[in-house]
């Protein structure tokens, strides 16, 4: 179970071998749209990080 904050999207963080934080949002509560729309509003060239881990075909 994860906890509802004050800042009305749900969240919570974790810290990873004494170095890492990592933070974990919930972002259909965060985002104002759908992450999908958001992912739409880009232009090709915007996904450069993805296009590092992932190959286009």
């Amino acid at each position: 179970v994860i906890p509802e904050n004050t800042e009305k999207f749900i969240s919570f963080s974790e810290c990873v071998s004494g170095k890492i934080f990592l933070r974990f949002i919930d972002s259909f509560r965060f985002m104002a749209s759908s992450l999908d729309q958001l992912v739409k509003n880009l232009s090709p060239n915007q996904f450069h990080h993805i296009s590092k881990f992932f190959s286009s075909s």
